[in-house]
């Protein structure tokens, strides 16, 4: 077989396999969350109607439901912090027990998941214990089959070299990748792996075993029920009072510390 059916053998892993299905369950949530909104409101209108006789004036009227608002955001942001916590599946970087974490949902063949690469763990540098960083995964459909293949061979890294091993083949990818779903070949990605001394062979059977898979679908679907949808995707936790505030995609540097600063206040 020439090197270049080879090389297309390998490009036509079925990246069905690493895409989660998940419209219904997301139609779904969407109902019951709107729903459940709905009766909230409702109820909030019946109780001002009810009180209108007792005095109550426009300016009440808004005040009460203003209020209503306020704690309606605090409940949705109490729900969203519970969807973020440091997992042991999750590749660290940084103290494990950092008061702050920042959460990046990201595709290894996202450009402007490229440009944002390096910004997590230059500000947990920063930081010196105060900050750690979580990379999971969400390859998004248009770049695969490479960008699934990517985040399976991370983990494969993962597997035999912990999570050094990963963030090393993260920054190596990140540098070499052209990105937009065709930035590398699929052998040239093998080769970083063996680069960081696995067995090239044994590296593509594990990007494409069913428990690999698995760990990268998982990351797909947490980032589905927090509703991500982008990458990169990311969220940035106080660990101790549960408060989180979302990034903006590939935010500068600077963004990124505002925003940590807001949250250590």
């Amino acid at each position: 077989m020439s090197k270049h059916k080879e090389e297309k053998k390998h490009q036509n892993v079925n990246s069905e396999n690493f895409e989660f299905q998940s419209k219904e369950i997301k139609n779904n949530k969407i109902s019951k969350i709107n729903l459940v909104t709905l009766l909230a409101l409702i109820l909030v209108i019946i109780y001002l109607v009810i009180n209108h006789t007792k005095g109550l004036t426009p300016e009440k009227f808004d005040k009460s439901l203003e209020d209503w608002k306020v704690w309606k955001e605090q409940e949705e942001m109490s729900k969203m912090a519970e969807k973020f916590k440091v997992t042991k599946s999750d590749h660290v970087y940084g103290k494990e027990d950092a008061e702050i974490t920042i959460f990046e949902y990201s595709d290894f063949e996202c450009p402007f998941c490229k440009r944002f690469a390096s910004t997590p763990k230059e500000v947990v540098d920063k930081y010196d214990g105060k900050v750690n960083t979580v990379f999971r995964h969400l390859p998004l459909p248009f770049h695969n089959p490479l960008a699934a293949q990517a985040a399976a061979a991370s983990e494969c890294v993962a597997e035999k070299k912990g999570k050094d091993g990963f963030y090393a083949f993260h920054d190596q990818y990140f540098t070499k990748t052209k990105a937009g779903g065709k930035g590398m070949t699929f052998d040239e990605m093998l080769n970083i792996g063996v680069g960081l001394g696995l067995d090239k062979k044994e590296l593509e059977i594990c990007i494409n075993s069913e428990e690999t898979k698995a760990k990268v679908t998982a990351n797909m679907k947490q980032a589905q029920e927090a509703g991500i949808t982008g990458t990169p995707g990311v969220v940035i936790k106080n660990n101790k009072t549960n408060k989180i505030l979302r990034g903006a995609g590939a935010e500068p540097i600077e963004a990124i510390e505002d925003k940590i600063e807001k949250l250590l206040k």
